[in-house]
C-alpha cells in the first residue's frame, strides 16, 4: 500500500480486496470491505466517500480493525477446518455401510 509505484499500490489492493472477500464475513459485499480499508493507512480510495480529515480519523482505528480482519481470517479457517472433518466423518460413514 506505501509503495511509491501505482501499479504495485493497485496489484496490493486487489489482493487484499481478494483476500477479504475469500472470507466470506461480508457476505460477498465488495462496498463494506472498501469501506473498511478506509481504516488502513496508505489506503485512498479511487473516489474518497469522506473528507480526508474524516479518512485521518478513521485511520487512526487501524490496530483495532487489522484485528478484526485476522479474527475473520482465523474464524473463517477454524471453521472450514471444523466442517471439513464433519463432512469427512460423514463420508467415511458412507463408504463403510452396505447397499450405499
Amino acid at each position: 500500500m506505501f509503495s511509491p509505484y501505482n501499479e504495485t499500490r493497485e496489484l496490493a489492493y486487489k489482493l487484499a480486496l481478494a483476500a477479504m472477500f475469500s472470507t466470506g464475513a461480508f457476505d460477498g459485499n465488495l462496498h463494506e470491505i472498501e469501506a473498511w480499508f478506509l481504516f488502513l493507512p496508505g489506503y485512498h480510495g479511487k473516489k474518497p466517500p469522506v473528507k480526508i480529515s474524516e479518512v485521518d480519523v478513521l485511520q487512526s482505528l487501524t490496530l483495532f480493525v487489522i484485528s478484526f480482519f485476522c479474527d475473520a481470517v482465523s474464524t473463517l479457517g477454524n471453521n472450514l477446518i471444523k466442517y471439513w472433518d464433519i463432512l469427512k466423518s460423514h463420508a467415511h460413514c458412507l463408504e463403510g455401510g452396505e447397499g450405499n
